[in-house]
């Protein structure tokens, strides 16, 4: 069971208290295709959001024996194994809570990363957009359809093509573990 202390988890967790309205738009519809329709889209945002949740904690967990090294928990055989079969929903997705996060710590030095730089680039770039967000609401940040697509703004967009990229999944891989390095730094500083 995860860690429901764990802020990351936590914002996940909220997120998914969305497909309540669904589930009871399919409660009170009268017609029975419009209902199944509710029900597909409330199990497609569960099945994503229990995949983001797998993927984080997977996630912490090879960060926790990588010794926070991003680009050593990247090269972890089971880690990449994991990614690689996780749905572009679910990749994507996880960038943005730690990207949230991260927003108040100090800038990505991309030139001083000693792992993939376009990776650092990308985690850079994600931690930009979060810090520039002018609602300064989670929520607004990740969209009300969170963790379902279409991701809101310049951070979904990149979050969303990095996601899917299945050609740079370890690109994708090692700029999420970036973040959710850096946004763990910044819950315990």
């Amino acid at each position: 069971m995860a860690n429901t202390t764990d802020p990351l988890v936590r914002d996940i967790h909220d997120a998914a208290r969305h497909l309540s309205t669904l589930l009871v738009g399919a409660a009170d519809e009268q017609r029975g295709h419009i209902a199944a329709g509710h029900l597909r889209k409330a199990a497609d945002m569960v099945a994503t959001a229990v995949e983001v949740a797998e993927l984080l904690i997977a996630a912490q967990a090879a960060l926790a024996d990588a010794h926070s090294d991003p680009a050593q928990a990247a090269a972890d055989p089971s880690m990449r194994a994991g990614w690689e079969r996780a749905s572009g929903h679910a990749r994507a997705a996880l960038l943005l809570p730690p990207a949230w996060r991260a927003r108040l710590a100090a800038p990505i030095e991309v030139e001083e990363y000693a792992g993939d730089r376009d990776a650092a680039a990308y985690a850079a770039a994600l931690q930009k957009y979060a810090a520039r967000h002018g609602a300064g609401d989670v929520m607004v940040f990740h969209g009300e359809r969170f963790p379902q697509m279409p991701l809101p703004g310049s951070a979904g967009a990149l979050a969303t093509s990095l996601g899917f990229d299945e050609w740079d999944a370890e690109v994708c891989l090692e700029t999420a573990l970036i973040l959710i390095a850096l946004s763990t730094d910044q819950e315990s500083a």
